[in-house]
This record gives structure tokens, sequence and C-alpha cells, in this order.
């Protein structure tokens, strides 16, 4: 995740889908609406929509989507702060 010099956010996550997935859909909603507490819980459902992991040994489908929302949100949380 990044978050660019004009407020601009990048967002991509691994393991949810059969390549590196870069998540426009949620960029595009955070570029709209902020970054506020409200706009990554969203950004953060956007995500478990965008994601289509798989169910292995490693982890369940459902897990992994679960994972992708709370890692997501706890990033952006973590760059807005920066």
């Amino acid at each position: 995740a990044s978050i660019g010099r004009g407020g601009d956010v990048g967002l991509a996550i691994g393991c949810v889908a059969p390549v590196p997935l870069r998540c426009k859909r949620a960029e595009a909603y955070l570029d709209a609406h902020g970054l506020g507490d409200a706009s990554l819980q969203r950004a953060a459902e956007i995500v478990g929509e965008e994601v289509s992991p798989i169910s292995d040994h490693r982890g369940g489908a459902d897990y992994r989507r679960a994972m992708a929302q709370t890692l997501s949100k706890r990033l952006l949380r973590r760059l807005r702060e920066v």
C-alpha cells in the first residue's frame, strides 16, 4: 500500500487471487472519500469483494478474505498516520 504526495492511494495484495491483485475499486473509493475511519472500513469491505482466494491446506477462502480485509484496513490506518 502507498499514499502518494497528492493523497492518492495505491493498494495491492497477494495470496488471494491467481496473481498479485491491485485493488483498484478500493483505491478509487479512498481517493474519492478520504482516509477517515468509515472510509477505511468501507475500503476493506471492497477489498473483500475484489479478492478471489482459494481454499487449500494453508487456509480457507473465507479466512483469506477476512484477513485481506483486516490487514488492508490496519495498513492503511498506519499509513495515514505517517
